[in-house]
């Protein structure tokens, strides 16, 4: 019972309950439009080739200016402006959307705003990541939040699409993104003062470009975010075209579109509020795994659909999905960057999946689509995910996933390193034995002698 009234007064603690607002409103304002856009784009007249271009071109900008935007914000430490920069010029770019039909000044729509908008949620997590200190763990309890606006705006928004249009997606996403911005805006910059006492402890004597170019060589950031990618491969499937299929084979009114997003939420927000539990139990290596085997069992389940009610149960694995994924990949991309690197790391994991993995996604997708179907689409998703569950499988029994922080060397370890042989990469990792403590592997990072 303790440990119970412990939990809760955890979860509405006050500092808490700004990030859960933060959660919310983000993905009001997201739910708003993202779904939808396909079916907005075909509205217009555009073919699912072309669809297919604006929504896989975007998230290669996507990933080379939110990792810029993350970069600079970490090296200056100006996270709010870039954040506040990116709403503002992502919600006045979305207000030309419904003036605008030909294929080419659509194109150039979707690039500004994307360049807006990436730095926008990886700048979240990292305020989260921030705020939550020691308590990390309770990540997905803060992003619990942001499954529910997402999952309550959605059918919202699709009714009133279907009483009057589809431009009335911009409008709500005007109004929510403007509450969002004043919330970010009135962010208390005392919530971040533990986090900055934890960085000036921890005492780095490496640079900022020297971490950041370490992290970038090491064999387990690029093994991880190659298998992210080609999990972004598969989601944007779905994400891109699975409304459309909807509403072409099935015939679905875009009332039930949304509903199926209400749906997705609904194992996704027990397993965002049972994270910290969840993490500590099997760990980040048996969540990512299985959200890639509940991906295949749902996408695999998209061929036995007939009516577009069957749907429904089927997108309940959703949940399952995103939330293993998500807070396995969360916890396990923190686990491999080191202080400092916060926002950088997280935002190479996200813009990897949904950006080069979404990008490639859309574009192979629109393809496949309008020349071998959609049930080929379907099967080619399936083939992505499992090849990234093999490839994260056996690298992961090779090189188990390391539970604590990447630590920065202190003076004395780094006098303590040796000269690392002439073929080796920049910086190795060693496996340390801690017999006496809760953690087993910890990742070391070596410095070469110059």
């Amino acid at each position: 019972k303790f440990n119970a009234f412990k939990n809760i007064m955890s979860f509405w603690r006050k500092e808490f309950v700004f990030l859960k607002a933060l959660n919310f409103m983000a993905f009001v304002a997201l739910g708003c439009t993202a779904p939808f856009m396909p079916i907005l784009y075909r509205s217009k007249g555009l073919s699912a080739s072309q669809i297919g271009v604006l929504l896989g071109i975007t998230p290669f900008i996507n990933f080379g200016a939110g990792t810029l935007c993350a970069t600079y914000a970490d090296k200056t430490q100006r996270h709010r402006l870039v954040m506040l920069v990116g709403i503002a010029g992502s919600t006045i770019t979305f207000l030309f959307l419904p003036f605008l039909f030909s294929f080419s000044s659509l194109l150039c729509f979707a690039c500004i705003q994307c360049v807006f908008y990436s730095p926008v949620l990886p700048m979240l997590d990292s305020f989260v990541m921030q705020i939550l200190g020691e308590h990390k763990t309770l990540y997905g309890q803060q992003r619990l939040f942001g499954a529910i606006g997402w999952g309550a705006i959605s059918p919202l928004v699709g009714s009133l699409a279907d009483l009057t249009s589809l431009n009335v997606t911009v409008i709500c996403q005007t109004i929510s993104s403007a509450v969002f911005f004043v919330l970010v805006a009135h962010l208390p910059p005392s919530l971040l003062d533990p986090h900055t006492d934890l960085k000036k402890d921890s005492g780095p004597t490496l640079s900022f470009s020297q971490k950041l170019h370490a992290t970038l060589l090491d064999r387990s950031v690029q093994l991880f975010l190659l298998t992210m990618c080609l999990v972004g491969i598969g989601l944007a499937v779905i994400y891109n075209f699975l409304f459309i299929f909807m509403e072409v084979y099935l015939h679905a009114s875009r009332t039930l579109m949304g509903v199926t997003i209400t749906f997705t939420v609904l194992i996704e927000l027990p397993s965002f509020y049972w994270g910290k539990p969840l993490l500590e139990r099997f760990g980040s290596r048996k969540l990512i795994i299985f959200g890639h085997v509940c991906y295949l069992i749902r996408v695999m389940s998209y061929q036995l659909v007939t009516r577009a009610w069957m749907m429904l149960p089927v997108e309940v694995l959703h949940g399952a999905v995103f939330t293993s994924i998500w807070l396995g990949g969360m916890d396990h991309i923190s686990s491999l960057t080191p202080i400092g690197l916060e926002a950088t790391g997280i935002t190479l994991m996200s813009k990897t999946l949904d950006g080069i993995g979404s990008g490639i996604g859309s574009i192979l997708g629109g393809l496949i689509y309008d020349t071998l179907g959609v049930y080929i689409l379907f099967r080619s998703a399936c083939g992505a995910v499992l090849v990234s569950l093999i490839i994260f499988w056996f690298t992961q029994d090779s090189n188990p996933l390391r539970t604590k922080a990447a630590i920065v060397p202190t003076e004395e370890e780094v006098e303590l390193v040796t000269e690392p042989p002439s073929d080796s990469l920049f910086f190795s990792h060693e496996a340390v034995d801690f017999s006496n403590s809760d953690q087993s592997v910890e990742s070391v990072i070596t410095v070469p002698q110059r």
